[in-house]
């Protein structure tokens, strides 16, 4: 479940902050696995409201690499790479990225944040952190 993504308030005008939807609410489904050396590999494919309050599509493949933090919580880190689809990137045309993903939790509950570089000279183009909720049966 997708909830929140916080905008960088260096990177957007105050006027483009305020039509700014930070509760990007959304939902997928995925398969992980813990591999044999003890890491996290996922697929997914996900639907959330993006900043501009419409729909953003996204599939992917991600690897976590998994450090135990304290009893049953652990903290990880990796990479994911995706096909992304908005209506206000490459004419509504789905484009590949790769991007840096981290969790915390439990193996059956976390808090997935990933971060969205700023990739351009204008304003309103990155500097994103997405948050999510990941919950396994």
């Amino acid at each position: 479940m997708s909830g929140y993504a916080w905008h960088d308030r260096d990177t957007y005008t105050a006027k483009q902050l305020n039509k700014m939807n930070e509760n990007t609410w959304g939902g997928g489904i995925g398969r992980s696995m813990r591999n044999e050396r003890g890491n996290d590999e996922s697929i997914y494919i996900a639907g959330i409201r993006d900043s501009n309050e419409r729909p953003q599509w996204m599939a992917g493949y991600a690897y976590q690499w998994v450090f135990p933090v304290v009893n049953k919580y652990e903290a990880s880190a990796g990479l994911t790479a995706l096909l992304i689809r908005r209506h206000d990137w490459f004419d509504g045309r789905p484009f590949p990225a790769v991007l840096p993903v981290a969790s915390f939790g439990t193996r059956n509950a976390q808090l997935t944040a990933t971060y969205v570089p700023h990739l351009s000279m204008r304003k309103a183009k990155g500097n994103i952190v997405l948050l999510m909720l990941r919950l396994s049966l």
